[in-house]
């Protein structure tokens, strides 16, 4: 799926064209790729919110001067007020793989039942084409209920999806709770004088 976004033309960065882009609630961004020189741009922050909601989507930038195919590359917030700063944008050619996160879905248990359970990892590296990106893997927990860890290499991943993250690393394992270590009670032997 392709998200569109209508984007403008920034020709000033300074603080105070900053500034008077934030009032207007549009947020600066910048367009880079291999096919193109860096671009300054401004988005709308609300449809940019929307289109965060799935960090790996698509999105099609119009622009009245141009057109580019792109995904989200970074996302620069306020440590405080977690509002959007800044956003690096990637242009893409859909014939050329690219390297993505994804996140990591548990797949809620039919029964309702709630297992306790550790997560690891939360998501993974991927590399492929653009329109193979996965919104999400599912992680079945049933290993989980058997008391058994999920691996990496244990996810069922869509064809032509490459995964770059360790195949041995754990993703889930149950919830074990932490013994104290039993203290030796043997005498000690006092050494001869």
């Amino acid at each position: 799926m392709i998200l569109k976004l209508q984007a403008e033309l920034r020709t000033k960065s300074n603080g105070s064209a900053i500034r008077k882009l934030r009032q207007e609630n549009k947020v600066p961004a910048v367009v880079y790729g291999k096919m193109t020189e860096p671009v300054s741009i401004a988005l709308e922050e609300k449809s940019l919110q929307m289109a965060l909601r799935n960090p790996n989507a698509l999105i099609e930038l119009e622009a009245p001067v141009f057109k580019k195919l792109v995904v989200i590359h970074a996302v620069d917030r306020d440590p405080i007020h977690h509002g959007i700063l800044a956003v690096d944008l990637h242009q893409i050619n859909l014939n050329e793989r690219i390297k993505v996160h994804v996140r990591i879905e548990p797949i809620p248990d039919p029964d309702g039942k709630m297992i306790p359970y550790q997560m690891f990892l939360h998501e993974i590296h991927i590399d492929c084409l653009p329109d193979q990106i996965p919104e999400s893997i599912a992680l079945d927990l049933t290993p989980v209920r058997e008391g058994k860890a999920i691996f990496v290499k244990d996810l069922h991943i869509p064809e032509g999806v490459h995964v770059l993250t360790r195949s041995d690393e754990v993703i889930a394992a149950p919830f074990h709770t932490m013994y104290e270590p039993e203290i030796a009670t043997e005498p000690l032997v006092e050494a001869a004088e």
